[in-house]
């Protein structure tokens, strides 16, 4: 079918704008006048298309390219610091990808890819249980895609959408996660150039770099030092000679060179020459704790409550690899049962370990949102509800109370955050059974919500 008028318009207005975008500017220091240059010809082309579909809204090109376009405009908006823009648009993006009533599967990829950055989008916001949420849902697509597969076509996109989760995760949620997706993007990378250097992948270099940079980061504090050595040397050379990153880079070898123990290595490491408060930074940033892992909040559990079944739950959600929410339970008619156990075990440490407390809340979330969206997928939510919304509530009252100990007060849009899922499990109850108030549930909800306010 030949182009229209309004399709070769919004195809050379995208293609100015990817013209004008700097080379590398997704990955490292970016001319912020050429990207906000890139940025006016893509909303020029979304003025179009929002017009093609003001008079035709079931054109199906349309559609397609308006998606297309908000997924890059999201991208180039998180580039000017513009994340609460960049969620919304992204947010508009996964709904038009999703308006066909069964997605076919390169589809049903796209919206995994746009779900990924709207997690990063709402990580800068601070939202860190959304971003979890959706980290959890675009891993998901992926996982039933059958894409893990070896050989698979769509083998990089997955690669790239395990980097950014690991970015995110690192973050906002459990750092043994964060390792597990860095792990699993370089291992694709690497199976898709045997042979070659990681770092010689020009068109997906930023994301190895990432995943690099989570796993360095939390190998250190492990103190895994062969395979932070290993990884430190990729990243030096994955820079340009004068790139502010590569002395970053090289600061951070140094000092883990030194925290290893080599400190005549460190002293002799060669490549640039670097000040004292680059050493400073660097040796800061080396020793920086990462947030508490489930596992480490559940043995913090156990050791505290021997009876409490803290033990017997981290062996059955924390002791094998995951990636996300969704695969911390590999067999699913367990989950529930494993998802009210975190509740229980979060309400019992909230006074005397917050920290581990507020990791186990916020894991309990994540899972009793999985257990909500299949009851829902099988027609059993208000029963599944009776059952698991108290523990819920609970559960959000403990990670509104404690909140402040794992996250730090990252302000408004943390709270913001959690507000919303408050309300959301508080929706949720107008759908119980008739014979069910949810009163209890309503009443923990409340409590949330008052402590909430004063933050």
């Amino acid at each position: 079918m030949l182009p229209t008028n309004w399709e070769r318009r919004v195809d050379t207005l995208y293609w100015e704008g990817v013209s004008a975008m700097p080379r590398g500017a997704f990955h490292g220091p970016a001319d912020l006048p050429a990207v906000r240059r890139s940025l006016g010809f893509h909303q020029g082309a979304e003025a179009v298309l929002r017009d093609v579909l003001a008079q035709r809204p079931q054109d199906e090109r349309a559609v397609e390219k308006l998606a297309a376009l908000l997924y890059s405009t999201g991208r180039t908006l998180g580039l000017l610091d513009r994340h609460r823009e960049a969620a919304d648009v992204l947010a508009e993006a996964a709904e038009l990808y999703l308006l066909p009533a069964r997605l076919p599967e390169g589809r049903q990829l796209l919206v995994g890819d746009v779900w990924i950055r709207r997690a990063r989008a709402l990580g800068n916001l601070g939202a860190s249980l959304s971003a979890l949420r959706l980290v959890n849902k675009a891993l998901a697509v992926y996982a039933v895609s059958g894409v893990q597969e070896p050989g698979h076509p769509r083998t990089a996109d997955l690669a790239r959408v395990l980097a950014l989760a690991a970015e995110v995760v690192l973050v906002h949620g459990d750092p043994d996660q964060a390792l597990t997706c860095a792990r699993e993007s370089l291992g694709r990378y690497r199976g898709l150039a045997p042979g070659r250097p990681l770092t010689t992948a020009d068109e997906s270099v930023g994301y190895i770099v990432t995943a690099m940079e989570v796993a360095v980061r939390v190998e250190t504090v492990r103190r895994q030092w062969d395979t932070v050595a290993a990884l430190d040397r990729l990243l030096v050379g994955s820079y340009p000679a004068g790139d502010p990153n590569r002395r970053k880079a090289a600061a951070l070898q140094v000092a883990h060179l030194r925290l290893a123990g080599h400190r005549v290595a460190a002293d002799h490491t060669p490549g640039v020459l670097l000040t004292g408060a680059e050493t400073a930074r660097a040796h800061e940033e080396a020793t920086a704790a990462l947030p508490v892992s489930l596992a480490e909040a559940l043995r913090r559990v156990a050791r505290r409550w021997p009876d409490s079944g803290a033990e017997a739950l981290r062996t059955a959600v924390a002791e094998q690899e995951s990636m996300s929410a969704s695969a911390r339970v590999p067999d699913h008619d367990r989950l529930d049962d494993h998802a009210r156990a975190a509740a229980e075990l979060a309400v019992l440490a909230a006074d005397t370990d917050p920290v581990a407390a507020c990791r186990i809340a916020v894991e309990a979330h994540l899972l009793l949102e999985v257990g909500c969206t299949r009851a829902t997928g099988t027609g059993h939510r208000g029963s599944w509800l009776v059952q698991h919304a108290t523990p819920w509530a609970r559960c959000l009252e403990v990670a509104a109370t404690t909140a402040d100990s794992l996250y730090g007060r990252q302000g408004r849009g943390f709270t913001e955050d959690l507000r919303t899922s408050v309300d959301d499990l508080r929706n949720l109850l107008l759908t119980l059974p008739a014979h069910h108030s949810g009163e209890q549930a309503r009443q923990v909800l409340d409590r949330a919500t008052a402590i909430l306010r004063t933050r």
